[in-house]
């Protein structure tokens, strides 16, 4: 489909220094980032005391205009169970929300047409076209058809069975896709192995990482935390049912991305309620194990939500934590390899015919070719031929694409990266051989998502796993020109500095909250100095600071 509108924002002031806030008042943007100290991974820290009580969770601080309420329903206390691997989960039916208020009464009124895209209980794995990949373990009970829904996991009331499934419907959900090889782990050994995994990853980053998952049913939310030590923790929310969840996903993603709302909060109420559902229930557990990276494995639906602009009332979730999008941890590259002072394989596209042109993207190759090296090629230079070649050469770890994709729904050969002469079908990206010699990052920086569309989802959450790249970066939505010169210009100088690739995006995305990154006089401001714009591109002053220029980009697969 033909890219939406990319013009500009004017505002009536730039302050582009960040300013220090501890809370969101009703008339100004939200606050400055914090500072985030990292884990000591000297020692093994002790395994903290999990309260076995329903987590209470206090109702979040409204933050939005009048004319924009926060939802008045107030999540109550979720079902929480802590198991240690193998452990019955019985999470405890807890009371339902109070439905009555503004927001609530508009959510009910919602077109619910979104729901009805979304496979039903009994999750679908067949995908038009195409029969889902053998499993790999032949022997395994989720091959022979044991589990063939979210709900018949949950009955097992057990975290081993439960991981196991939710891993395996994932792994054939998106090889059928993808079409490429499933795997199902081995169930007795998947959690340990997992959390093995995190515990060698923190020492060798420094960062404490968690795996989440969020199961949507048609009753409820289920939310699943796989920490690197200790027990792994459940909560079930029935006020997030699927009746109620998915139209606060549309409404968040239509209040951020409507340009008449760019310079407003209208956005916050439906931030701050998923925010509620989603993660509140899990925060002291978060915050008591120390974990600063999430790995969110999320149901269809759920793929498209901006998660970095989730609100709590005080701030957004990015400003507490880095993530990654995966299909499953079980599919998840986790060879860590350090990207900084990595040269980058740059190449992009700001001409076209029928697409809207991207005029700022022969400054953006400029600007990371400046920051981390390698060569650039842009419009005519830029076709398949070129790209194979480069890559070919094995100097590359990271390939940076600037030009229009499009996840479409439907089968995978409609989603699409757009070259010079021709278009890179997803279905095409496994011939790239990306994964020898190993890219590390793939970003693709003018890309775009159909909202609730299954399809698209998997083409946009499965980037990464098909063209064999450890990690892709990409937008959900179109964003406008100059707010993408800006985050990338960031993006690339904050990799820099040895950080992992979550932190990285963290740390560009808070630069833009704070006003750290903008317009101003002609001028690309951003941490690391000023660039001026060439006379070709005329855009007013401005700062980046909303969440349509920054919560689109979305880190899928590796957050390291």
């Amino acid at each position: 489909m033909a890219p939406t509108n990319r013009s500009t924002v004017s505002t009536t002031t730039e302050p582009m220094a960040p300013t220090n806030r501890s809370t969101v008042s009703t008339t100004t943007e939200p606050m400055a980032p914090t500072n985030r100290s990292t884990v000591s991974t000297t020692t093994e820290p002790a395994v903290p005391a999990i309260d076995s009580n329903p987590l209470s969770i206090a109702p979040g601080s409204t933050a939005g205009t009048a004319a924009s309420p926060a939802p008045s329903a107030t999540p109550t206390p979720a079902a929480k169970s802590s198991t240690t691997e193998g452990e019955d989960l019985q999470p405890r039916n807890v009371p339902r929300l109070n439905t009555s208020g503004v927001a609530n009464d508009r959510i009910l009124r919602l077109d619910s047409s979104i729901i009805s895209n979304l496979p039903s209980s009994e999750l679908q794995l067949n995908v038009p076209g195409s029969e889902p990949a053998p499993a790999a373990n032949s022997n395994s009970r989720l091959a022979l058809g044991y589990v063939s829904s979210p709900d018949r996991l949950f009955e097992t009331n057990d975290i081993q069975k439960i991981v196991w499934g939710v891993e395996g419907l994932r792994n054939q959900e998106f090889a059928s896709y993808l079409g490429i090889k499933s795997n199902v782990p081995d169930e007795q050994l998947l959690v340990p192995t997992f959390q093995e995994t995190l515990r060698n990853i923190e020492q060798q980053t420094g960062k404490r990482s968690g795996i989440i998952y969020m199961v949507s049913r048609v009753d409820r939310l289920e939310l699943i935390l796989i920490p690197p030590v200790g027990r792994s923790i459940h909560y079930s929310v029935p006020e997030a049912n699927r009746a109620a969840l998915f139209p606060v996903v549309k409404e968040l993603r239509d209040e951020i991305t409507t340009p008449a709302k760019r310079g407003t909060t209208s956005y916050l109420p439906w931030a701050q309620q998923l925010y509620k559902w989603a993660i509140a229930p899990l925060e002291k557990d978060l915050e008591s194990l120390g974990i600063q990276t999430l790995l969110l494995s999320v149901d269809p639906g759920l793929r498209s939500v901006p998660f970095a602009a989730l609100h709590d009332g005080k701030g957004f979730l990015i400003q507490k934590y880095s993530f990654s999008l995966i299909p499953s941890f079980s599919a998840t590259n986790t060879n860590y390899k350090s990207v900084n002072n990595t040269r980058v394989l740059a190449m992009g596209r700001s001409e076209f015919v029928d697409k809207k042109p991207l005029p700022s993207v022969p400054l953006e190759l400029k600007a990371i070719s400046g920051h981390l090296g390698g060569p650039f090629f842009l419009n005519s230079t830029f076709t398949l031929d070129t790209l194979n070649s480069e890559y070919a050469k094995g100097e590359f770890r990271i390939v940076h694409l600037a030009t229009h994709a499009e996840f479409q729904p439907g089968k995978a050969s409609n989603s699409y990266i757009q070259l010079w002469n021709s278009k890179l079908r997803l279905n095409e990206m496994g011939s790239l051989n990306w994964g020898n010699p190993q890219v590390d990052l793939l970003v693709l920086s003018a890309c775009t998502t159909a909202l609730g569309d299954r399809e698209a989802e998997l083409g946009f959450g499965g980037l990464a796993v098909k063209s064999g790249a450890a990690s892709a970066l990409g937008s959900l939505w179109y964003v406008d020109d100059g707010g993408t010169l800006g985050l990338m210009s960031e993006f690339y100088y904050q990799l820099r500095g040895g950080t992992t690739k979550a932190e990285t995006l963290q740390l560009a995305q808070q630069a833009m909250i704070a006003r750290q990154v903008g317009i101003k006089n002609q001028q690309l401001v951003t941490t690391a100095g000023n660039l001026n714009l060439p006379a070709n591109i005329k855009q007013k002053n401005q700062d980046f600071s909303h969440p349509y220029y920054w919560s689109s980009f979305t880190l899928i697969g590796s957050p390291w």
